[in-house]
């Protein structure tokens, strides 16, 4: 079943969940979360990301851009050197 955001036309089917249906979408709602939210989503869109499996290490980069702008150094780091 559909959702009312997918039936929009907002999001769409992704790998292991959903995403937005265009960049426009996805920075509209980014610039509608507060300043001190946004570091917490970055934060969790990374720790999503770490847990699933990589073994070519193409996630990597997100991983670390992600841990990056959720002010976690250390995993940004670790993820940069995968």
């Amino acid at each position: 079943m559909r959702s009312g955001k997918e039936k929009s036309g907002l999001l769409r089917p992704a790998s292991g969940g959903f995403d937005f249906s265009h960049d426009l979408v996805r920075r509209a709602a980014y610039r509608q979360l507060t300043p001190p939210a946004r570091p917490l989503l970055h934060k969790e869109i990374a720790r999503a990301l770490a847990t699933r499996p990589d073994p070519d290490g193409l996630l990597a980069a997100e991983v670390a851009h992600h841990a990056s702008l959720g002010g976690e150094p250390e995993q940004a780091a670790r993820a940069a050197l995968a």
